[in-house]
């Protein structure tokens, strides 16, 4: 789930919510008033189950008294939820959704209309390139992709040790994407941080939920799906188990499909549709519905496609379809896009149309990982900030870019505080003009979020 605030958390509960949702460009907010938008994520869709997808999320807004030209602007999607203040004086806490590209917008005397997608249509269309011969590790592949991308790529609790024999270099970087999520058994689609997470099925990470919570009737297949059995076709057939799903990867080993079927072979879930009209916009595609129905019985739904529609209120669709048993190859690609947009997003970028002045990203690396153990933290987090051609790693090249009054703003939120706290910019932990934040053991008891900003 996308990480809120103790406050946001509390106000979600209550049956009367009033939330607000708006656009950002590189910390600025756009002018008008969100009037609808649809959010729509997800990992394989609503179509049907599938193994190695790429899922791009998108958007569809409506604006009223909007008066900028956002047409190929990056925007940031926030929603809010109101905490505190009344209809005169209202104060909203928000959570970022994600990170959209707005394509060609309808603009009327009034209303201002668009469709925006995400990164992966966006930043994944250059040629990969390789400074090493293959065989490569899929880590190695992945540490190429997010250099040769400047996007940040997490693998959830996946080995990436695994070689790939075949050659990758010459083909796009979405297509190389496609084929590790392929030999993996997962699927790559975008946090709301604007990062790629390659993730595999299962039921951790359960969001519980019954009848009594504002959830319409849902729809349930009569039987789970059992992925009891695997078939990848390529140069050379590889079958787990007795089951007919089928997919196809020619840069599939026997290695790598014996280690995924470990892993996803047996997993089981309820295909089935939900309507949740108290809407949750933390839900990702990585969640699980556990819904328990009027009798006990509890049903996992995985959120392989999700809708949020916001009006003012806030509705959420979830849905996961069932396995079909027809070879899924060449259907890979998900939400926003299809080869069709991605060729025509690679055209408008070889045009000069989009040239990257507009597209701001900050990325925090951990140097030792963002997993630890109570009372065991010792890491370094480091800042980079890529815009445009630039990757911006001191204060003095921040300067340089942004100009000298461009900074950095950390700010952290303990378990037991409602809000976040700013991290004064003389603290001891801080270095290189903020660049670096230094933690150690002393800095973290049971759970602690820090989020650093960037402010021009």
């Amino acid at each position: 789930m996308i990480e809120s605030s103790t406050l946001f958390d509390e106000k979600l509960k209550e049956d009367a919510r009033s939330f607000l949702a708006r656009f950002c460009v590189n910390g600025t907010e756009v002018s008008g008033d969100v009037v609808t938008i649809t959010v729509n994520k997800g990992s394989c869709g609503s179509s049907d189950f599938a193994l190695g997808t790429i899922y791009c999320p998108y958007i569809e807004a409506m604006l009223d008294g909007c008066n900028e030209e956002l047409e190929g602007k990056e925007l940031l999607l926030q929603f809010g939820i109101l905490s505190n203040g009344d209809f005169f004086n209202p104060e909203y806490e928000f959570i970022d959704i994600g990170f959209f590209t707005v394509g060609d917008p309808e603009v009327g005397r009034y209303r201002y209309s668009f469709t925006a997608y995400g990164r992966l249509a966006t930043r994944f269309n250059g040629t990969y390139t390789s400074g090493d011969a293959f065989p490569r590790t899929i880590g190695d592949v992945i540490s190429d992709l997010q250099a040769q991308t400047g996007m940040s790529i997490t693998v959830a609790d996946i080995d990436t040790n695994g070689l790939i024999t075949k050659d990758l270099v010459g083909i796009r970087h979405i297509e190389v994407l496609s084929s590790i999520c392929e030999v993996l058994g997962a699927y790559a689609t975008e946090d709301s941080r604007g990062g790629v997470v390659i993730a595999r099925y299962s039921n951790i990470g359960e969001y519980p939920i019954d009848g009594s919570r504002h959830v319409e009737e849902p729809t349930f297949a009569d039987n789970p799906y059992v992925l009891n059995g695997i078939t990848c076709r390529g140069d050379t057939d590889f079958v787990y188990g007795t089951g007919k799903y089928e997919y196809s990867s020619k840069y599939m080993t026997q290695e790598l499909f014996d280690a995924m079927t470990a892993v996803i072979g047996g997993y089981s879930y309820n295909p089935g549709t939900i309507h949740i009209s108290m809407g949750d916009p933390r839900l990702e595609p990585w969640d699980t519905i556990l819904y328990t129905d009027s009798t006990g019985r509890q049903l996992y739904v995985p959120c392989m496609s999700i809708t949020h529609s916001f009006d003012g209120g806030l509705a959420t669709d979830v849905s996961a379809p069932t396995g079909s048993n027809e070879d899924a190859g060449g259907k890979f690609f998900r939400g926003m896009i299809t080869r069709e947009i991605i060729e025509q997003m690679q055209a408008r970028m070889d045009s000069g149309e989009f040239k990257g002045e507009d597209a701001t990203v900050l990325r925090i690396d951990s140097s030792r990982g963002t997993v630890f153990k109570n009372n065991a933290v010792s890491t370094v987090l480091s800042v980079t900030i890529f815009h445009g051609s630039y990757q911006i790693k001191d204060k003095d090249m921040l300067a340089e870019v942004f100009g000298p009054g461009a900074y950095l703003e950390w700010s952290w939120q303990r378990l037991d505080d409602d809000r976040f706290g700013i991290i004064s910019s003389d603290d001891s932990r801080l270095s290189d003009g903020g660049f670096k934040l230094t933690l150690s053991p002393s800095d973290v008891d049971v759970k602690v979020t820090f989020q650093c900003k960037f402010i021009v």
